[in-house]
């Protein structure tokens, strides 16, 4: 558990994603206590929280307790009227989850029109934000649907992503 504290902490220093991640480090011992072993997950996961609770401290000092302050140029999609902004948005999800399976288009920032908005339901690139989601639902489907090894494992993958 040190060494998870410790990857915990190293993510906290270079991305926002560090509570995703002690959240992902904290399921095994939800499955755990599943199986009746109440006590030590709890304990373990006592810990995990009062160290995420330390690091997000932290990370509002550090940050002087501010928002970051984003503007259209930054998001433009942020900017955009609805439903423009829930499908451009939704269509991200499928844009990083092709971006997971086929690297070639990789992109490190999506400003400056990078990724056109979206602007009516009979775009294209719906297709593609329908699609993702018909396998994330399947995923979940099997995970908690499904009763056997494999739908475990496939939770513990889908923690991590």
């Amino acid at each position: 558990m040190t060494r998870s504290l410790f990857v915990g902490t190293a993510v906290r220093e270079s991305t926002e994603e560090f509570v995703t991640r002690i959240s992902a480090i904290r399921l095994p011992y939800i499955l755990k206590s599943w199986k009746g072993q109440f006590r030590e997950a709890g304990r373990r996961m006592g810990i995990l929280l009062s160290w995420t609770i330390i690091l997000l401290a932290v990370r509002l000092k550090v940050m002087s307790v501010q928002l970051p302050v984003f503007t259209k140029f930054d998001n433009p999609a942020a900017a955009a009227e609805t439903p423009t902004r829930q499908l451009t948005f939704n269509f991200l999800i499928a844009l990083n989850s092709w971006l997971l399976l086929c690297p070639a288009d990789l992109c490190c920032d999506w400003t400056m029109g990078s990724v056109p908005l979206i602007l009516s339901w009979n775009d294209p690139r719906n297709l593609g934000t329908l699609t993702v989601y018909a396998i994330l639902c399947a995923i979940l489907w099997n995970i908690f649907w499904v009763d056997d090894t494999r739908s475990r494992i496939l939770l513990m993958v889908r923690s991590l992503c």
